[in-house]
């Protein structure tokens, strides 16, 4: 955890990589081990939480396998 102060303002900032096998294990990871050090800062300040949360609204569409077809829209002309 970091203190930040910006603008006036401080805050707790936090970096996650939360893991991508399943969502059992997102959620193993929010409840036994985010959760507790979240609990452990000072309460004073807001918390961000920032990272890779490894989660998609389409997952058939966000893990389809890459190549030349389905990648044609994501290049820059």
């Amino acid at each position: 955890a970091l203190r930040v102060q910006w603008g006036g303002h401080s805050c707790w900032a936090i970096n996650t990589y939360w893991p991508s096998t399943s969502p059992s294990d997102r959620a193993n990871f929010a409840r036994h081990t985010l959760t507790p050090f979240l609990t452990s800062l000072p309460h004073s300040l807001p918390i961000l939480v920032c990272g890779d949360f490894n989660f998609t609204s389409n997952p058939s569409l966000d893990r389809r396998p890459y190549n030349d077809h389905t990648a044609s829209g994501d290049r820059a002309s």
